[in-house]
C-alpha cells in the first residue's frame, strides 16, 4: 500500500502549480458570475421598450 501512496502523492501538482492554475480560474468564474445577471436583464429591458 505504501508504494501506491507514494505514487499518488508524487503525481499531485505542487502548491505553487495549484495556485498558478487556481487564481486565474477563480478570476474567470467571478467575471462570468458578474456578467450572467446582466444579459437577461438587458434582454428584458429591450423587449419592454419595444
Amino acid at each position: 500500500m505504501i508504494p501506491e501512496l507514494e505514487t499518488v502523492v508524487g503525481a499531485l501538482p505542487t502548491e505553487s502549480t495549484q495556485q498558478a492554475v487556481g487564481y486565474p480560474t477563480l478570476f474567470l468564474l467571478v467575471a462570468l458570475g458578474s456578467l450572467v445577471p446582466v444579459i437577461p436583464t438587458g434582454a428584458l429591458v429591450s423587449s419592454a421598450a419595444v
